[in-house]
């Protein structure tokens, strides 16, 4: 009986030093983890805000469907949108809040209802989708990387394809004043005018044909 008693308060012990020792922060160029994700944070918002002309953002659902969207982030944590959902969306612009958060991974997230919310909301009066799923959407993005004039992301509920591209002056110009909508038109009529539509498209040295299709919201 002593034997055992003696065994339990050798393993208490050897519990209690292990659950005390102290951990050290791993540091890479000098900097712990919790300093390396705030600077790359105020890297990600230094980006966002300081595109003159906006992102052109664009996103691909796990059901095969894709929107455009036009957003210009501002200081305060606001941010401008159009979208191509539907008609209205495309000259009716729309401001909402959005927030940079470390999710385990840090994180993009449109925490204020805007038109990116539109796909993802669960009652399908608003897009036609299934009841409680939407058109599987999603609106919080981790953020994968910053590559030149590129932000990529992903969606974290349904991993929704996210990719950000700088906006020029010229195309943030036409959606300001409305011409969206006229653009898209002539797309629309190129491709409705030809039996075969779709584009060649080079990827790694080799053409693939990617069909074209339209959806009006």
């Amino acid at each position: 009986m002593k034997k055992l008693i003696y065994a339990l308060a050798f393993c208490w012990a050897s519990v209690m030093l292990i659950s005390c020792e102290k951990v050290e922060p791993t540091y890479v160029e000098g900097k712990n983890a919790d300093e390396r994700v705030r600077e790359f944070m105020q890297e990600v918002r230094s980006t966002l805000i300081g595109a003159p002309s906006g992102w052109r953002v664009g996103i691909a659902t796990p059901a095969g469907l894709s929107f455009t969207y036009y957003m210009e982030f501002l200081e305060g944590n606001r941010v401008r949108m159009y979208s191509d959902f539907n008609a209205p969306a495309m000259v009716e612009m729309q401001e909402s809040s959005y927030a940079l958060r470390n999710t385990g991974i840090p994180s993009l997230i449109f925490d204020s209802y805007n038109y990116i919310h539109i796909p993802a909301d669960p009652d399908p009066v608003h897009n036609n989708g299934s009841a409680g799923t939407g058109l599987n959407g999603d609106f919080e993005f981790s953020i994968q990387r910053i590559s030149g004039d590129t932000i990529v992301l992903k969606g974290n509920l349904r991993s929704n394809e996210i990719r950000m591209i700088r906006a020029n002056q010229a195309e943030w110009n036409a959606v300001k004043n409305g011409q969206w909508p006229a653009s898209r038109d002539k797309i629309i009529e190129y491709f409705g005018s030809r039996q075969n539509t779709y584009v060649n498209i080079s990827v790694g040295g080799q053409t693939q044909m990617m069909g074209v299709d339209f959806v009006d919201g």
